[in-house]
Formats: structure tokens, C-alpha cells, sequence
């Protein structure tokens, strides 16, 4: 985990000249206790686990998000150009019967959540 000046940082959603932000955040009330590997452009990965969120400061330009659990796997593909900020949800549900994550466009309720989350990974 990084250190609580990068999540301090992090939570203050400033925009970076040369890159494309994105924000994926798990933190909603059926998401268990489930690991989901998050995965950017088939190379950086990191763990998500419930109420956590990752920051990654990307080349401008499209990239495609994967998310691995142990029943399944969900893709999206996000497009953002330098200095561009973007929060996308990783929303989630687990039951007895099985878990279903899927990728979501975030908005000013998903910012907050970000605030409320703690961060598991900050990747360039």
C-alpha cells in the first residue's frame, strides 16, 4: 500500500499536465470480501479489495481495465486525453451463490466514495 502522503496526494484529484488520470474504485454495500485483480493494458496489476481504490496515471489515449475474481473476469476500455481525471467504479456483489463485478462510469457520488476508500495501489 502506499504511503498516506501518495493517498493524501491522491485525494486531492489534482489533474497532471502530461497524463490521463483514472480512479477505480470498489466501495459499495453488497461487495464482500472478495480479492479482484485489477489489470491496465494486460500489464500493471494491482488488488483491489472492498472499499479501496487504485490510482493510475496513464499515457493519454485508450486503455483497456480488466478485473480477475475467482468466478469471472469484466473488461472496459477507457479513453482520456493529458490533464484529463476520470473515476471509474468497480461495483461488485457477492453472494453465496457466486460474485458478479462489472466496470461503471463514476460521477460526483463515485469522488466521494474515493474520499472514503483507502488506496491499495498508485500506478504509473
Amino acid at each position: 500500500m502506499p504511503p498516506p502522503t501518495v493517498e493524501a496526494d491522491a485525494k486531492r484529484f489534482a489533474a497532471s499536465a502530461d497524463k490521463f488520470t483514472v480512479y477505480v474504485v470498489r466501495k459499495r454495500w453488497a461487495d464482500a470480501a472478495n480479492v479482484v485483480k485489477l489489470t491496465v493494458d494486460g500489464g500493471a496489476q494491482a488488488e483491489t479489495v472492498p472499499e479501496s481504490f487504485v490510482r493510475l496515471r496513464l499515457p493519454p489515449g485508450e486503455h483497456v481495465l480488466r478485473a480477475n475474481w475467482s468466478d469471472g473476469e469484466a473488461q472496459t476500455m477507457v479513453r482520456g486525453a493529458a490533464g484529463e481525471i476520470r473515476v471509474v467504479e468497480l461495483a461488485g456483489s457477492a453472494w453465496a451463490w457466486g460474485s458478479t463485478y462489472g466496470f461503471e462510469p463514476g460521477d460526483e457520488a463515485s469522488r466521494h466514495r474515493v474520499l472514503l476508500a483507502r488506496m491499495v495501489a498508485d500506478i504509473e
